[in-house]
């Protein structure tokens, strides 16, 4: 388990220089060179090319669920921070919680299975703490469904199971890259897109 932890700090000479490398170009925001250059380290990293940098987290979820969720009831966690609830309905979807399973961080997988009916139109589980919880069930419960598997990655960057990263699990993966999280830049988020 990943504990809640301060943020690594970067070189302060590095930040500088970065900083002062802003201040000559004179370009503080929308798609930038530093931007760009994130975005294109993170695709390499994650050997995928639709890796997207966006303002934060929350962003991430909603253009996710904006990608393949049109409408419908999403299926989520009640154990996630509040953002991910609130992207759902600020898509304008129907949101409903499936019990935590016994003793865990974790929907229990026989309930999420128990809650889809013809209303559900995708499944969205938080990964917590750096454990993965039961995504091999849920990915495998989606599929059997054809619903879209997204998860919310926010805790769990470069985190493994069975010797892929956890976002390989999904069929879209978001990401926070606020201070509080392993790797963060801050402020910022990022999805993979892996299904469509």
């Amino acid at each position: 388990m990943i504990e809640l932890i301060k943020p690594n700090t970067p070189d302060p000479s590095r930040l500088k220089e970065l900083f002062d490398s802003v201040a000559r170009r004179g370009h503080y925001t929308n798609h930038g060179p530093l931007v760009h250059e994130l975005e294109s380290s993170l695709q390499g990293f994650t050997a995928h090319q639709s890796m997207l940098y966006v303002a934060n987290g929350t962003l991430a979820v909603q253009l996710a669920l904006k990608a393949v969720v049109p409408k419908g009831k999403v299926l989520t966690t009640p154990y996630s921070y509040v953002a991910t609830s609130n992207a759902i309905l600020w898509q304008g979807l129907g949101l409903r919680f499936v019990d935590l399973g016994e003793g865990g961080f974790f929907p229990d997988p026989e309930k999420l299975e128990e809650a889809i009916d013809d209303s559900v139109t995708a499944i969205l589980m938080t990964s917590v703490y750096g454990l993965p919880g039961p995504i091999e069930r849920y990915k495998e419960i989606a599929d059997a469904h054809g619903l879209p598997f997204i998860l919310d990655a926010a805790h769990v960057f470069d985190v493994r199971w069975r010797g892929l990263r956890l976002d390989h699990w999904s069929d879209v993966a978001c990401y926070s890259f606020h201070a509080t999280k392993t790797f963060h830049t801050v402020e910022g988020g990022g999805f993979l897109l892996f299904c469509c």
